[in-house]
């Protein structure tokens, strides 16, 4: 998502449009478009964004593995800071989120907006809340215990002891 600070007026002003993140294409799920609005407000140096985004995003459920589509959305903050002619100034100052040279034309704001679009992506996506996770009568899928049993039959003889305390339980 580039801003052009060239455009934007002194005082409050509101932006929308969309936005595909072709920089970050590669490392989000599948979405198409992300769409955005902005109010923006403007004092001398300083940019204050206020942002906010949703889209469709296709997510894999983590109980089926069936893949699903699913709105995202979310908003945050962004300030933006003109860099000093003296760069040593703004060392100390964690106020800005970006900072930008009074003749760059064009900001990239897109890792904030993929960043808070990560975490706005559930940990454990679900298809839906009563999801009853992967059908194991499907004669594609055969669950195999052997392993297991093999290696509970080779048991380290020190442990017999524990073995005879387990039984008893």
């Amino acid at each position: 998502m580039f801003l052009n600070l060239r455009v934007i007026p002194e005082g409050h002003s509101e932006i929308s449009g969309t936005t595909e993140l072709e920089a970050l294409k590669a490392d989000l799920t599948s979405v198409d478009r992300i769409f955005y609005r902005a109010e923006i407000d403007r004092k001398s140096k300083d940019i204050y964004l206020h942002i906010w985004y949703e889209g469709v995003f296709e997510l894999q459920c983590s109980r089926c593995l069936n893949t699903y589509k699913s709105k995202i959305s979310g908003e945050f903050r962004l300030v933006l800071k003109e860099l000093p002619s003296n760069f040593a100034q703004i060392s100390g100052d964690d106020s800005a989120d970006f900072c930008f040279d009074r003749n760059q034309d064009v900001i990239d704001i897109s890792a904030a907006l993929y960043d808070e679009i990560m975490i706005a992506v559930p940990l454990k996506p679900l298809c839906s809340p009563d999801c009853k996770g992967v059908n194991i009568s499907d004669k594609e899928i055969r669950i195999d215990y052997g392993d297991q049993i093999k290696a509970e039959e080779k048991i380290d003889p020190r442990w017999n002891g524990l073995l005879k305390l387990k039984k008893r339980c």
